[in-house]
């Protein structure tokens, strides 16, 4: 069994949808659905999210609250048209709209677009839609594992094969819940980790985990999706660890929800679904390089938590030796073949403020003023030593 989730570009549009539709027809073993709200597309510039906290928020910016509600509607009628189906969600959004947006609780509100699109799915499918505030439980504000994980099995026993929006779930007064911003790659994992699956597919946009920060890559190469290839596999806890420093490819609490299960992920792209994608499994050591890079007052919280108890204690003792942090740049690098050359050559022409390489990764700091040029000098000479491993592969 695998559970799939698909992200808000690959919910964009109808041709989009049509193409989910035809990976899911093609994909038997996929037996949950997650889905986002429709994203953006060379059609549509805004997602549907946003437009919705356009319209909480509409008082504050000074525009018409029905601005956002027109174009969510316009959407989702131009879906009802191209993809021949009857949708009976417009009256609800219509229903929103004739009220003021301080009369609609926020996690209801902004849940909406993944209920709407999830039912419009469900419908051109012609599967089972169910209403995730129906299985996903919260208590006390955190997520009730146990009964929610109960509510999925018993409604699959139910219904078979479903549709159901991501993101949101509710609590014991009924009441509308939201995960954090992204929150539909947990949904997915829940629903996997319930259901026992032997794989959890998230599907976006890219076609893969990148071994750099997008950021980067689009700062410092030309044509870089062609330069650059995702990584092949990586262990759940690097992958965390990436996502520590702001690699948006995948929610971390989806990561750490399988961690342990036994279920790998594959990240994957809607859009050329022949691609292999990136596996996240369970002591899969990595042997790609990949970098990532933040100020420390980005990242100083992220050193707290558990995975980073070693790296922790290396810049406890920095500390306690003069070093400052404040104006620092950090960048993480997993332990692998190319780690020790590219650091060799760091170390020798840049004066780094930090430096710790434990089993959790290398650490390095540098000052803000050195960061640019670090950062580039890792990125070209990844490319070169890249190349070079290749030739030594052929």
């Amino acid at each position: 069994m695998t559970v799939a989730k698909f992200g808000g570009t690959s919910m964009a549009d109808a041709d989009s949808i049509q193409r989910v539709a035809k990976l899911i027809g093609e994909k038997p073993e996929i037996k949950a659905v997650a889905v986002s709200a429709g994203g953006t597309s060379e059609e549509y510039k805004r997602k549907i999210t946003d437009l919705l906290i356009d319209f909480k928020k509409s008082e504050s910016l000074g525009i018409s609250r029905l601005n956002a509600i027109n174009e969510i509607e316009r959407r989702l009628s131009e879906l009802e048209s191209r993809l021949r189906i009857r949708l009976n969600i417009l009256d609800e959004l219509l229903e929103i709209g004739r009220k003021l947006p301080n009369d609609l609780p926020s996690d209801f509100l902004l849940s909406r677009g993944e209920y709407f699109y999830a039912k419009a799915f469900s419908e051109f499918l012609s599967l089972p839609f169910v209403d995730s505030s129906e299985i996903i439980k919260f208590k006390g504000g955190v997520l009730n594992y146990g009964f929610t994980e109960f509510l999925i099995r018993e409604k699959y026993r139910e219904v078979g094969r479903f549709i159901t929006g991501g993101f949101y779930g509710s609590d014991e007064n009924g009441e509308i819940k939201t995960f954090p911003r992204g929150g539909g790659d947990i949904t997915g994992a829940i629903l996997a980790k319930a259901l026992n699956a032997g794989l959890y597919e998230n599907y976006t946009d890219v076609d893969g985990v990148y071994p750099f920060s997008p950021n980067v890559i689009k700062k410092y190469a030309e044509g870089a999706a062609k330069k650059v290839k995702p990584l092949q596999k990586i262990s759940f806890d690097t992958m965390l660890r990436l996502c520590d420093f702001s690699v948006p490819v995948i929610h971390s609490s989806a990561v750490e929800v399988l961690k342990g299960t036994g279920i790998p992920i594959v990240v994957k792209n809607t859009f050329d679904r022949f691609k292999s994608g990136t596996l996240i499994s369970e002591n899969c050591e990595t042997t790609e390089f990949c970098f990532a890079a933040e100020s420390y007052e980005k990242v100083k919280t992220v050193f707290e938590n558990g995975r980073w108890n070693k790296t922790r204690a290396e810049i406890s003792r920095a500390e306690k030796r003069g070093k400052t942090f404040e104006n620092a740049v950090f960048a993480y690098m997993p332990n692998c073949e190319l780690t020790e050359e590219i650091m060799q050559k760091i170390t020798r022409d840049t004066t780094l403020v930090f430096k710790a390489a434990t089993d959790e990764g290398v650490a390095i700091a540098t000052g803000k003023t050195h960061a640019e040029n670090v950062k580039k000098e890792i990125f070209d000479m990844f490319i070169l030593l890249s190349r070079r491993c290749h030739k030594r592969m052929l």
